[in-house]
């Protein structure tokens, strides 16, 4: 039996780090539905041989106890993950600076960051002194991984390639969050 990792940060004084790339793909996300009312595009790739890699290697730094929480980058894409990873059970806040998608030209390069749905990919919280040691595996393990920030205080604090993007309370947050179902069906009910 694996120990229990959390999908949300345990608290503050973590490292925050994204497995994965992202290369920029909007095409069938929430972020086009949710935002532009579309229903469109191509989905992400699927390259099961890095998919396999990724949940080997999380599977593995369960066991070993490297890493504290772990959540896929899938619904909603890296910021909703990360802002997730803020909520319930202990409300711990972030500062994130996220390198900017590898998107085309014809693609909007912010929300391809932010909320782009491409496959394979996981933000983890790992105690800084444990660090190399996940940055190694993930090296052998062929799973790209950078740091991207830590946890701690109230706030959840994105940045973009060093540009402040989102910044607010993590209640606040989690307010609107857990409030969006209600919110979508409000009036619908027969």
């Amino acid at each position: 039996m694996l120990p229990a990792v959390w999908r949300a940060f345990p608290g503050a004084g973590y490292d925050v780090m994204l497995f994965g790339d992202n290369p920029g793909e909007l095409g069938g996300s929430e972020y086009l539905k949710v935002v532009h009312g579309l229903l469109r595009g191509q989905p992400p790739a699927l390259d099961l041989m890095r998919e396999r890699a990724l949940q080997t290697l999380l599977v593995s730094l369960a066991a070993d106890r490297l890493i504290a929480s772990a959540h896929d980058c899938a619904e909603g894409g890296v910021a909703v993950t990360i802002a997730e990873s803020c909520f319930e059970p202990h409300g711990t806040g972030c500062e994130i600076d996220l390198p900017s998608a590898a998107s085309d030209g014809g693609v909007d390069r912010l929300a391809a960051t932010l909320f782009g749905e491409s496959a394979s990919r996981a933000i983890v919280s790992v105690r800084p002194s444990e660090r190399a040691a996940l940055m190694q595996l993930a090296t052998t393990a062929g799973v790209p991984a950078q740091l991207i920030g830590t946890t701690g205080g109230s706030r959840l604090m994105i940045r973009v390639a060093g540009r402040p993007v989102i910044d607010l309370p993590v209640a606040v947050a989690e307010g609107v969050w857990s409030s969006a179902i209600s919110r979508h069906f409000k009036g619908r009910a027969a």
